[in-house]
């Protein structure tokens, strides 16, 4: 039977403290300057003498987090031991019965095959009258002031990327990261993004906007009162129509739903070098990549600099996009759901032959390969077809000659040891240029679609020819130009 090693990203890994803890226990003092009573690790975890340090810090942050909350909004939750934000605050991480928010206001039995299993599907949620987790989260820290009246949680620079593939600005960039997204994500020493967007410079914002264009959600014009407010949720619109389009059809602005709304391949991977969204309006193009290869295809940012609610660009051409939601979905509510044709996640995607997509690219946070060579994240490739990267030899999943075709994954010809290089191409780039043109590049000349995935040796015509890993394959490698 076959194996393979796979990695399971696990972290507690949370800052929480930073803020929320007392200046004598490491906070700065932010969240804390205006609290009536303030929780010191060694004073109030009752467990301190026999628990490390850290699990303190964090009892005794989380303490003054839910007392904070109860002095600004009038809850007891200090009292109400043990405390889940999402009874009030809905997050679809959780509801994975799809069910929506739920409270007193919307709440029944719950029954399943027809056999009543509690008198409560609600179960003491009171979501309908709140905004979401995510919202609540985002948009809140998103606006928070410091004392000198500056952003807590500051505005990430844009890339200044040079010729060499360098972001020159990059420290600025990785501090901003750790200022806003990697205080509650796992990420200063876990590094939850670390995968080959990464290895070119991007980081969380690039494909997800800033903290309140994320908590700007299909919640945010919900609150306890007036009672138009409760449940005052905004669904059943096209959220991934821009605000152009929007300003056509009135009516159908929808608001992000966490979770279920995320950037995609296809928003950056936005076509090939004969049909892309490069270079349209207010599109960042990625000028080179991590190794000075000439771009120019590819995007920097997965939405339209002009574009306030940082919508995810979902392309026409769909060669590396996502799969996109079909009429028979058991999401959709009919042939008119604006979400038909909307981008699926890419963890839930399949592609070639219907494997799903992460079998060949590695998770989302984690696309293969990660820049460091002795990774976890890089084990499963090397395991399966002998060096990190994308699965991109044929021979992991194949045998044999696969002849000439182009019915790889993308629409791509066969890859590794096969004939294919050796004039099996000829007669299909006579007939069909335009196929070879859209990785090889217009002229041929070799794009970074067309970039070599390890070092290799072909052989043309008795005469061998060497390719360095990241070096695009032109026609010139092995002879004139023929197209």
């Amino acid at each position: 039977m076959a194996s393979n090693d796979t990695v399971v990203p696990i972290s507690g890994e949370a800052n929480c403290g930073s803020c929320h803890n007392a200046p004598e226990n490491g906070g700065n003092g932010e969240a804390t300057r205006n609290l009536t009573t303030i929780a010191i690790a060694e004073f109030d975890d009752p467990q301190f003498d026999s628990v490390p340090l850290d699990v303190s810090l964090e009892y005794a942050a989380d303490l003054n987090l839910v007392r904070l909350h109860d002095q600004k909004h009038g809850t007891d939750l200090e009292n109400s031991q043990p405390v889940v934000c999402q009874t009030c605050h809905y997050t679809p991480a959780l509801d994975l019965a799809q069910l929506g928010p739920l409270g007193p206001e919307n709440d029944g039995p719950l029954v399943l095959n027809g056999v009543t299993i509690s008198d409560s599907l609600a179960n003491g949620r009171d979501q309908i009258k709140h905004k979401s987790m995510s919202n609540v989260m985002h948009s809140h820290h998103g606006t928070v002031k410091d004392a000198n009246g500056d952003k807590l949680f500051p505005d990430m620079p844009p890339a200044i990327k040079n010729d060499l593939g360098i972001v020159e600005n990059f420290q600025e960039r990785r501090d901003a990261l750790e200022a806003t997204c990697y205080q509650c994500h796992p990420g200063r020493r876990t590094d939850c993004l670390r995968g080959a967007m990464s290895n070119g410079g991007m980081l969380c914002q690039d494909c997800h906007g800033n903290m309140e264009q994320v908590g700007n959600d299909f919640t945010r014009n919900v609150a306890p009162t007036p009672p138009s407010a409760v449940g005052a949720f905004e669904l059943g619109g096209d959220f991934y129509k821009t605000p152009e389009l929007v300003a056509e059809d009135v009516g159908n602005s929808q608001p992000r739903v966490p979770w279920a709304n995320e950037p995609g391949c296809g928003s950056c991977h936005t076509g090939d070098a004969m049909d892309s969204l490069s270079g349209t309006v207010g599109t960042v193009v990625n000028n080179v990549d991590a190794d000075a290869n000439v771009d120019g295809i590819r995007l920097f940012q997965a939405f339209r600099s002009d574009d306030a609610k940082a919508t995810p660009i979902v392309p026409t051409n769909k060669r590396f996009a996502e799969n996109a939601i079909e009429a028979n979905n058991p999401a959709v509510s009919g042939p008119d759901d604006p979400r038909i044709g909307n981008p699926m996640l890419y963890r839930v995607s399949t592609g070639h032959e219907g494997i799903f997509c992460e079998a060949c690219h590695g998770a989302t946070h984690g696309i293969w390969p990660n820049k460091n060579p002795d990774a976890n994240d890089n084990v499963a490739a090397v395991q399966l077809q002998g060096h990190t990267g994308t699965v991109s030899e044929c021979s992991t999943c194949h045998t044999g000659d696969l002849g000439n075709t182009l019915e790889g994954p993308h629409g791509m010809h066969p890859v590794g040891d096969t004939s294919f290089s050796n004039g099996g191409h000829e007669s299909l780039a006579e007939k069909n240029p335009d196929a070879c043109r859209a990785c090889h590049g217009v002229n041929g000349e070799g794009t970074v679609l067309a970039r070599a995935a390890t070092d290799r040796t072909l052989s043309n015509e008795g005469e061998s020819i060497t390719l360095v890993r990241g070096e695009p394959v032109s026609c010139t490698h092995c002879h004139e130009n023929e197209l």
